[in-house]
């Protein structure tokens, strides 16, 4: 059973983002006008966007949902050392985070003016910000050459360098009719980075069977309390969107 658990988890790492490309790569598809260069992707599930549900649930709350079980995932696999266990709850909160996106869209063409879409404002930066943290600590982990050969370090680090350097631009920097680009420039790295690192650890633990989980008990009371707030945040999520209106 634990075994079973270990490898749903790292496929999770998996499917989660590639339900997000999928998504921006096919749903803009069915979008007349639609700009990956100056529209954002949040624009996909805006309020008055036709395939608003959809852009949702494969672009936000299946990505979120990959995110969080991964960073169970992270925490019970690598998690021999304080590095790994940061990691794994960063990753998880910013796919909690992730995921509440697909609740509260932004508003029309997402110029924001309701509580909704600054919640969604709010979300989309949270997630990014502290999804994003957990690529330090998985660099830190990476030298450390616990899970991860040292080289992983490096490519970690320059995924890292790569999202800080774009996230200036995405958020802070002026980019008239090129905000959809840097938005994807910051994002996109970071999510295959992501594919990799579960690949990398499906093989080494599933497959190859070179490297034994570290699994306590105390990873074991975490992985309950997790999954009960992957239940339970949508629904309070749903709840209060409902009460919004």
């Amino acid at each position: 059973m634990s075994r079973f658990i270990d490898r749903l988890l790292i496929i999770s790492g998996i499917i989660g983002p590639s339900s997000f490309f999928l998504g921006i790569i096919i749903i803009p598809m069915f979008l007349p006008g639609y700009n990956h260069q100056a529209n954002y992707i949040s624009e996909l599930a805006a309020v008055d966007s036709p395939v608003a549900l959809i852009a949702s649930i494969l672009i936000f709350f299946l990505m979120g949902m990959g995110m969080a079980l991964y960073g169970i995932g992270l925490f019970r696999l690598i998690g021999v050392d304080w590095s790994g266990q940061i990691a794994g709850i960063l990753l998880f909160s910013g796919g909690i985070l992730f995921m509440l996106i697909a609740f509260f869209q932004c508003d029309a063409g997402c110029h924001n003016y309701s509580q909704t879409g600054y919640l969604h404002e709010f979300f989309s930066n949270s997630s990014l910000y502290i999804g994003g943290s957990s690529l330090l600590f998985l660099t830190i982990h990476s030298i450390r050459n616990i899970t991860f050969p040292r080289y992983w370090s490096l490519i970690t680090l320059g995924v890292l360098m790569n999202t800080i350097f774009f996230t200036a631009y995405y958020l802070y920097i002026e980019t008239p009719g090129m905000g959809g680009m840097y938005q994807r420039l910051t994002i996109i790295p970071p999510f295959l980075y992501l594919m990799l690192n579960a690949l990398y650890l499906y093989k080494k633990i599933i497959i190859n069977r070179s490297l034994s989980p570290t699994h306590t008990k105390r990873s074991s009371y975490l992985l309950s309390i997790s999954v009960s707030l992957l239940v339970i945040i949508p629904l309070l999520a749903l709840t209060a969107k409902q009460a919004m209106h």
